[in-house]
């Protein structure tokens, strides 16, 4: 098994399209969500062609892609400081919206076994290693409900209350 951790894209949006760093002036003339997406582009040809050669290996391999969060939504942003959010003195933060919510926990999510089967439409990264344990070696692990939790007052963890329900999209109207 080899695991690896890969901090991108996360703020500072440094890196452009092609992999090179730019510096805090050049970052700061573009937007967030330009620089946002050049780090995504490049990751993502970066993963691509490493899993090209993993798939190209001489043994099968259980593939597992996810994040760990999504993006912070602009109201909100933190360690960006080619792109800092100022509150005028006495000014609050806005509410966190329904919409922030779903921004900041959607999450790439992408399983794939290692005998070419895709594990079909994940909603957590709770039953990920279950999962691949169940249908690689035999296990019987019970799977955990698919559950989303956010901070519900400060960036503490006793503080965190479920927004599954929340997430949800809202049935259609009849």
């Amino acid at each position: 098994m080899v695991f690896a951790h890969f901090l991108m894209p996360h703020p500072p949006y440094a890196l452009k399209t092609d992999g090179t760093c730019q510096d805090l002036a050049e970052a700061s003339k573009n937007t967030r969500r330009d620089n946002y997406i050049g780090q995504v582009e490049f990751a993502n040809r970066e993963l691509l062609a490493l899993i090209d050669r993993i798939l190209a290996g001489p043994r099968p391999a259980t593939i597992l892609l996810h994040a760990d969060e999504g993006p912070y939504p602009a109201p909100f942003v933190i360690d960006e400081p080619e792109h800092p959010v100022k509150y005028k003195k006495g000014e609050a933060r806005p509410k966190v919206s329904k919409a922030h919510q779903r921004e900041k926990t959607s999450i790439l999510m992408a399983l794939r076994h290692s005998d070419g089967k895709p594990e079909g439409d994940l909603k957590s990264a709770i039953n990920a290693y279950p999962l691949i344990l169940n249908h690689s070696f035999g296990a019987q692990i019970p799977l955990k409900p698919d559950r989303t939790f956010f901070f519900a007052k400060g960036n503490t963890y006793p503080n965190l209350k479920d927004i599954t329900a929340d997430l949800r999209p809202a049935a259609p109207v009849q």
